[in-house]
């Protein structure tokens, strides 16, 4: 849909994200690694991003226009910057992955996280979801910058990347899941501020979540 200006990038920002980070035994013999306390990894105070999909142009977004659930999907439609919806999420920082900034992304309207099934690494292909914030699963990320302001967006455990499945889709509702970390795929993000981001279809309404199908009543015996 758009012409790509990441053609051309070489694969070392790739390689990165994709191998798990040790320091070197000169660093660790420099200093003793200090943990930091529990209380420090969810910071009171985060930045509030709308995740942009630099392929597909289109925005990360729950259904329809009002909190989430827990094990709720996750799912792609047009850039909706508005506080009526609920695409704005904090970006609550956690220390680092090596160099990477590691953090969670917290919906600020449901105060639910970005999640993946169970507590550890997943395979390819699974779906993203929201659960509860707990910085002990599965829902940190590092961010590896590509170029421009976007970032491949990192599973830490999984050390898979955010993707949107299927190829390259502008399909609105297509779900999100985390895949094989790709320079040719959708997984280029931008995590823009809500005041940079123009929405696509204000004031059009955004349609509300699919009601459940209507049960067929049965025929009565004769």
């Amino acid at each position: 849909m758009n012409s790509n200006p990441l053609i051309g990038l070489g694969l070392a920002s790739l390689t990165l994200a994709l191998t798990p980070w040790s320091p070197s035994p000169a660093a660790s013999a420099q200093a003793p690694t200090r943990t930091a306390p529990a209380a420090s990894v969810m910071a009171p105070a985060a930045p509030v991003v709308i995740l942009y999909n630099h392929t597909t142009g289109r925005c990360l977004d729950l259904p329809g226009a009002g909190k989430g659930k827990r094990f709720g999907p996750v799912e792609q439609w047009l850039c909706r910057p508005e506080t009526d919806d609920n695409q704005r999420f904090e970006m609550r920082a956690a220390g680092k992955h090596g160099p990477y900034q590691r953090f969670m992304l917290r919906n600020q309207k449901d105060g639910y996280c970005l999640d993946l099934p169970t507590a550890g690494a997943v395979p390819s292909g699974t779906r993203l979801r929201e659960g509860r914030c707990v910085p002990s699963d599965n829902q940190m990320w590092y961010r590896v910058p590509v170029r421009g302001g976007a970032w491949l967006l990192v599973n830490e455990k999984s050390k898979l990347c955010l993707d949107v499945v299927g190829a390259k889709p502008t399909t609105l509702r297509a779900p999100l899941a985390v895949a094989t970390c790709s320079m040719t795929d959708d997984h280029v993000w931008r995590m823009v501020p809500p005041s940079q981001v123009v929405g696509d279809d204000v004031p059009a309404p955004k349609p509300a979540k699919p009601a459940p199908a209507a049960k067929t009543a049965k025929p009565a015996k004769t």
